[in-house]
């Protein structure tokens, strides 16, 4: 009997690769074939991160075109109109009522001038006046530095303001003073107005508690008859 043999056959062993030689390098892919790889997944990367940017974004810019939208399609609204602010009217000023009127001259009522028509000059009537003396000059013909009306309240009041009437001509220079007692040296003047004639209105500069306005002329108006003398009607006095 023979013993088994233990030798492989040599056909039954796997193929050995041939050696490669010593200094041989693996070969590479072409250059072209890199390039277009790299290329691709450069594109590819872009696409993912639009893709997310597009998903975070989209949401706001569709509210926005719906908010555009909805501001282009809202419907206008009428704007009620702003009332102007209301005017608010001074009130008038309090008319105050004189008791009485006199002619006053230099020495006092005594020696005024036309003494029975003074109360004309407060009888609210513009047909009806008080006329001083005529003279042959504008300064009382060199007879008296002046002439005058006093108005008498009755009692100390406030008066703001005086309103009355002279004659069309005009050159009236006057005062105006107010005072407690009917004294010429004692009233304080409050107001004047020079080359007057028609309507005068004028402010009291210091309105103080008193009972007599006079108005007082320095200087008379020219007349028809070639003298000067001056008229006054409808005398009002007013509270502030």
């Amino acid at each position: 009997m023979t013993e088994a043999d233990d030798t492989i056959p040599v056909d039954a062993l796997p193929p050995v690769p041939p050696a490669r030689p010593e200094g041989t390098r693996p070969a590479r892919l072409p250059r072209w074939i890199v390039a277009v790889v790299l290329a691709w997944a450069a594109l590819a990367v872009t696409d993912v991160a639009f893709f997310h940017s597009s998903l975070g974004t989209s949401p706001s810019r569709t509210s926005q075109a719906a908010a555009a939208g909805a501001a282009t399609h809202r419907p206008a609204q009428a704007i009620a109109p702003v009332p102007a602010p209301a005017k608010t009217q001074a009130p008038a000023p309090q008319v105050l009522a004189p008791v009485s009127a006199s002619a006053f001259g230099p020495a006092g009522s005594s020696s005024g001038d036309n003494l029975q028509s003074a109360s004309r000059a407060i009888d609210r009537s513009k047909a009806t006046a008080w006329t001083t003396d005529w003279y042959r000059t504008a300064q009382f013909g060199g007879l008296q530095a002046g002439t005058g009306l006093l108005i008498d309240m009755g009692h100390p009041v406030t008066i703001a303001s005086v309103r009355f009437i002279l004659g069309s001509a005009r050159g009236t220079d006057l005062q105006v003073l107010t005072g407690r007692a009917p004294v010429l040296t004692r009233m304080q003047r409050q107001a004047s107005a020079n080359d007057a004639g028609g309507a005068v209105q004028l402010s009291l500069a210091q309105p103080r508690r008193a009972r007599y306005l006079l108005i007082w002329f320095t200087s008379l108006p020219p007349d028809s008859r070639g003298t000067f003398q001056a008229s006054v009607y409808n005398v009002r006095l007013f509270a502030k």
